[in-house]
């Protein structure tokens, strides 16, 4: 009997003739046949013949649920991850636009000395731009490090070995990073471009 940690936790590996013992079970647990046949057939046979409690399911049936499983959490964290790149938009939305209402005096007073409205839209989105930029590196490398360290878990826990592929998909992340900065700059920079020059200049 021997006790490791594991991802599952609180798992032993113990051997099948103790296991038959303490669980009062002497015949075999799990059997795995390869048919040359009609597998619906054999399966139909084995599942007539065996009793209710016994499960008959193909390679193919068991690929399908543990890929299925497999699936569904892969959707569960796209979708998570879309919902705090959104949070983090909406985030960098209402600092900006802070920002902009902070600073209406001094936007104010470039405009009067000749700064276009274009100017002050662009400064808006260069200081958004250097965020996600800063945000996007940041984040790649943290996140990296993360699923290294997670691999050696994975493989320290189980016992097998498991590789870190790094891949350049990941880029994609950081191009989103840079996108969400850019569209929750917008509706800032489109205020700060459109402010009235004596009022910002009058603005408290």
């Amino acid at each position: 009997l021997v006790d490791y940690i594991n991802a599952a936790g609180g798992t032993m590996a113990i051997s099948l003739e103790s296991m038959q013992r303490f669980y009062d079970r002497p015949g075999a647990t799990y059997l795995e046949i390869t048919v040359d046949g009609d597998v619906a057939a054999v399966q139909d046979s084995l599942r007539s013949t065996l009793p209710p409690e016994a499960f008959v399911y193909t390679g193919a049936a068991a690929l399908e649920g543990t890929s299925a499983a497999i699936r569904q959490s892969g959707a569960l964290a796209i979708a998570l991850q879309w919902i705090v790149a959104l949070v983090a938009a909406v985030a960098l939305l209402n600092t900006l636009t802070l920002s902009v209402l902070e600073r209406r005096r001094e936007l104010g007073v470039l405009r009067a000395m000749g700064g276009g409205r274009g100017t002050l839209a662009r400064m808006v989105l260069a200081e958004a731009l250097s965020v996600g930029i800063v945000g996007g590196i940041l984040g790649l490398i943290i996140g990296a490090g993360l699923q290294y360290l997670s691999t050696l878990i994975l493989g320290a826990s189980i016992g097998i070995p498991v590789q870190y592929n790094a891949s350049w998909t990941v880029l994609l992340y950081g191009l989103v990073a840079l996108g969400l900065s850019l569209l929750g700059s917008a509706p800032p920079a489109v205020h700060a471009s459109r402010l009235n020059i004596v009022d910002a200049i009058a603005a408290d």
